[in-house]
């Protein structure tokens, strides 16, 4: 799969973009995850066949596909302040 994505990513042109391997996301029953950061989106049971349609349509059109996105996980982040904490 990050063969596939690699492969993708360069056929597109898409520079800026890596991918990368992870160990468990703990999402593990949601079969092949990927994690698109920092968009904070996940998408789950991710065949090959979709790699090509997750590198169109979000990275380059910035489209989440829904059809496999992870709502559950698929939350925005808050940005980190930096500084003193309100306590």
């Amino acid at each position: 799969m990050l063969l596939a994505f690699r492969e993708e990513i360069g056929k597109q042109h898409c520079e800026q973009i890596e991918a990368v391997e992870s160990k468990c996301l703990g999402a593990c029953t949601e079969g092949c995850v990927v994690l698109v950061h920092p968009d904070n989106i996940w998408y789950g049971k991710v065949t090959e066949a979709d790699v090509a349609e997750i590198v169109h349509e979000h990275f380059i059109n910035g489209k989440p596909l829904e059809r496999l996105q992870l709502k559950q996980y698929s939350v925005p982040l808050k940005p980190l302040e930096i500084g003193n904490p309100k306590i």
